[in-house]
């Protein structure tokens, strides 16, 4: 008997924290900043989730915003029905119709009909709403909830997306948004997982506003004192999108709404694939048998010292230690001499790649400033065996660039430049087809150039040389070059 009562309690203690431990996946206009997710997540996504995404007109944002994403960054964005090639297997439009058409319960009966016959490989099921929510009741919105509810008992292993319906003009009183928070609220309460489709639609990029309380349009329209306004056209006339893809056109809204609509699908997508956006909100409930010592101040200041280089607590301009877990690590370098995209593909593993190319193949950074440390790991895995480098230079992409630094290390040895003059250095060290570590530093007026720590030229140099701003880039001639990691270091 007592044992009995133990496996009871002990399934009680489990299924208890089970449910506690559970949480919605709610993806809304906080999910939009893509540059945070890791890449490997969406790498996961795509070799793990299999989707049907069943929609009308509304639900084709979120494909345009996808497809032009997929067209910008082909190794990393890609997706096809048949999800081969390490792409993302997505069924757009299938099952056919949407949320509402061609009344409240086919979707459903499609969803059973497809999860059973042909689409038994599907474990992801999206569908969206059309113009039917608008005149939905809370009754009709109780029977989606409930026929959603009685699928997931049915396909246990299926993630299935709720969603809400597209803004229609009504504000925060109308009848459109008492059933998307109709349908939020079950959501919350019961630990569903949301596409939240209006909340995307109700906010630009800086997230500071929310326009469906504006009386916001499925077209990005709001009312003000003044008149109609559209908060798209607005935030693009007054922002650079040279780092925002977004497409060319879009069904019943602006681009903007549908660029930033699939950067949240891709963001639930690394969601329900493990990735955790909020580790803040975890807690250790395992117990903590050792708690390692703090380090002193001294062996915390030896260990940075020792990682950069660098005197911790004195802030830089500019600072960042890319390591290229993450899509805003790529999106900070813009390619020069190739028109491949520097994101990375699905067999190129981590790290920032410079493809073949005859001149040039360079990584560029985006922004401009004067260089007191530049820092990276890189290797030669085909091609002719050149690794190149530039700082504060004007960049036209030619390897003797007329105006800046730059050094070139080959098979035959060492070479600087400055202002196009091409210096051979003697006795340099040679380069071969094993990661090195090279580092670029600036001290007053003088120069360190090293690899794996072994001092290649130190010299001083004209001081405008060393303080003006400029642009910086790595990369190789006629060569292949992998950059795991890069450091990077304004000058004050």
């Amino acid at each position: 008997m007592r044992a009995k009562l133990s496996i009871l309690f002990i399934f009680a203690f489990i299924v208890c924290n089970w449910l506690l431990a559970a949480e919605p996946v709610v993806i809304n206009h906080t999910s939009t900043d893509i540059s945070k997710v890791p890449v490997k997540y969406i790498r996961k996504a795509k070799s793990d989730l299999r989707i049907a995404f069943g929609h009308s007109i509304y639900g084709d944002q979120i494909i345009a915003g996808m497809e032009a994403l997929q067209k910008a960054g082909p190794g990393l964005f890609n997706f096809s029905r048949s999800g081969r090639n390490n792409e993302l297997s997505l069924w757009d439009r299938v099952p056919s119709g949407d949320l509402g058409r061609p009344d409240r319960e086919n979707w459903a009966y499609e969803t059973r009909k497809l999860l059973k016959g042909r689409g038994k490989d599907r474990n992801v099921v999206v569908w969206s709403w059309g113009n039917s929510l608008a005149d939905a009741s809370s009754a009709d919105i109780e029977l989606y909830l409930k026929l959603m509810s009685k699928l997931e008992k049915e396909f246990p292993k299926v993630k299935f997306v709720y969603m809400t319906g597209h803004l229609d003009g009504s504000g925060s009183k109308g009848n459109t948004n008492l059933r998307n928070e109709q349908i939020r609220d079950y959501c919350r309460e019961h630990n569903k997982i949301l596409y939240d489709f209006a909340d995307i639609e109700s906010y630009d990029p800086s997230g500071k506003v929310n326009y469906m309380e504006k009386s916001g349009d499925a077209a990005c329209n709001y009312r003000t004192r003044a008149g109609k306004r559209n908060w798209a056209k607005d935030w693009l006339r007054n922002n650079s999108t040279k780092r925002m893809v977004i497409p060319d056109r879009a069904s019943m809204t602006e681009p903007l709404n549908a660029a930033l609509k699939a950067r949240a699908f891709w963001w639930m997508l690394a969601e329900l694939s493990g990735w955790n956006p909020h580790p803040e909100k975890e807690t250790n409930k395992e117990p903590v048998e050792k708690v390692s010592k703090k380090p002193s101040a001294a062996s915390a200041k030896k260990a940075q010292e020792t990682e950069t280089g660098e005197k911790p607590g004195v802030e830089a301009p500019f600072k960042k230690h890319y390591k290229f877990d993450k899509i805003s690590d790529y999106r900070d370098w813009k390619e020069s001499g190739t028109n491949e995209s520097l994101l990375p593909t699905e067999n190129d593993g981590k790290g920032l790649i410079i493809p073949l190319g005859g001149k040039p193949g360079m990584a560029m950074h985006r922004m401009q400033f004067p260089i007191a440390m530049l820092k990276f790991k890189a290797k030669v895995e085909s091609g002719s065996c050149y690794i190149n480098w530039y700082i504060n230079c004007i960049w036209e992409n030619s390897w003797k660039t007329r105006i800046g630094i730059g050094g070139i290390i080959g098979r035959a040895g060492c070479r600087y430049i400055v202002n196009g003059q091409v210096i051979d250095i003697r006795n340099a060290p040679k380069l071969d087809n094993k990661e090195h570590t090279f580092t670029i530093k600036v001290q007053g007026k003088k120069l360190i150039w090293s690899m794996d720590g072994k001092v290649i030229l130190q010299r001083e140099f004209q001081r405008y040389l060393l303080i003006r701003s400029g642009e910086f880039g790595i990369g190789g001639w006629n060569s292949k070059i992998r950059i795991s990691e890069i450091f990077v270091r304004a000058r004050r």
